[in-house]
């Protein structure tokens, strides 16, 4: 099995194996088997290795949003932009920022609208020339790892990663090719699900007491393109082991009705689902369950 990506322990257990039925809604072959692992040592929540090929999986992820949704974002994502782009500015010396997992490119039209000289990374082409094609943004398509070279070290002054970080097979790496990209005090933001949410811990508490008869709701929280499943304190130790501290932490939330939306030939065009995931966030937020955190972390 796969050793722990956050504290490299090889002391990991399997606590859930299943299907990927957000891939099965559009593609009947190659399905990959999940094996979701929890590192004992650290807490961290992961994938087992893959077979199944990333950019593959990437591309399918935007041509579903594409076709469902048009390729606009949820509506959670522009309220927090303002606070988010509140957070940024005060970090501005240079106006470099840069983000990793573009999409569309709306949040760097919004950089650019700012001030900002932004640089967006995009793995997935479908997405880049959506941006192109709809904001006019030229976006480096591939990896940070393959954009590197072109780029020059501690130039920039914030770092954006909005629902990305969960997608890495090797976080660490990413996180300390980006240390090198910021300057020192700048700034990163990272918008991912958060594996302490209500929805997480419901669905594993039903998958085990059950000893894995009841999977349906395992099989809407664990997907292939998801590898990593952050809680604020595993993010806050790898954030650490690639040299950055964490400054500030927000509970956030994915807009439901958008993800319903972007997944209408799957499980989400039940209505009646719709209306008890609404109800279940809404429960979540009493304890600061919320399905999703923001951290900001400096650069040290």
């Amino acid at each position: 099995m796969t050793a722990c990506p956050v504290c490299d322990s090889a002391k990991v257990e399997i606590i859930y194996h299943g299907r990927d039925k957000v891939l099965a809604s559009f593609s009947a072959t190659n399905l990959p088997d999940l094996i979701l692992l929890r590192c004992r040592s650290c807490g961290m929540l992961f994938l087992d290795a893959l077979t199944a090929d990333t950019k593959t999986e990437h591309e399918a992820y935007w041509k579903i949003l594409v076709n469902n949704t048009g390729g606009e974002g949820p509506q959670e994502n522009s309220r927090q932009r303002e606070s988010l782009f509140k957070e940024l500015e005060a970090r501005r010396n240079t106006g470099n920022l840069i983000e990793v997992g573009s999409g569309n490119g709306s949040l760097l039209r919004t950089a650019q609208e700012k001030g900002w000289h932004a640089t967006g990374i995009e793995l997935s082409e479908k997405a880049t020339s959506l941006a192109r094609d709809k904001y006019g943004i030229d976006i480096l398509t591939g990896t940070l790892e393959s954009a590197y070279p072109k780029l020059q070290p501690a130039s920039f002054d914030a770092a954006v990663m909005w629902g990305v970080i969960e997608h890495l097979k090797q976080p660490k790496e990413t996180l300390v090719t980006l240390k090198a990209l910021l300057r020192k005090g700048g700034i990163l933001a990272i918008y991912t699900p958060n594996a302490d949410s209500i929805f997480h811990k419901a669905a594993r508490f039903i998958y085990l007491s059950t000893f894995g008869r009841i999977r349906f709701f395992m099989e809407r929280v664990i997907i292939a393109m998801h590898f990593m499943y952050f809680t604020p304190d595993t993010l806050q130790k790898v954030l650490a082991e690639c040299g950055f501290r964490v400054v500030k932490t927000e509970m956030a939330d994915i807009d439901i009705d958008f993800i319903f939306r972007a997944h209408s030939n799957f499980w989400w065009s039940n209505r009646i689902f719709l209306g008890f995931a609404k109800i279940i966030q809404k429960i979540g937020h009493i304890n600061s369950m919320h399905s999703h955190m923001i951290v900001f972390a400096e650069s040290v």
